[in-house]
């Protein structure tokens, strides 16, 4: 983790929610569909584009838009239980 990016105005509880959120959203896109899981890697570490990611891996824009959107939903859908309980 970038130490650049810790809030040091956050209680210890809070931090510790925020990690354990990041490793659950590691793990949800860990289970992602290998096409799907690219995709989100690359434009969440990369901040790379749909249409970059659609040159890099070339692929048609709009299957990577699709791809995007359908593992967001998953992601969505995976996480909301501990979004809504924090």
């Amino acid at each position: 983790r970038d130490p650049a990016l810790v809030d040091r105005g956050r209680s210890v509880p809070d931090l510790l929610a925020f990690e354990e959120l990041e490793q659950r959203a590691a793990a949800a896109i860990a289970r992602l569909p290998q096409e799907q899981r690219a995709i989100v890697r690359l434009r969440v570490e990369e901040e790379l584009e749909p249409l970059q990611i659609a040159a890099v891996l070339g692929l048609p824009l709009g299957t990577v838009k699709s791809r995007l959107a359908r593992a967001r939903l998953a992601l969505r859908r995976e996480l909301h239980a501990y979004l809504v309980a924090s």
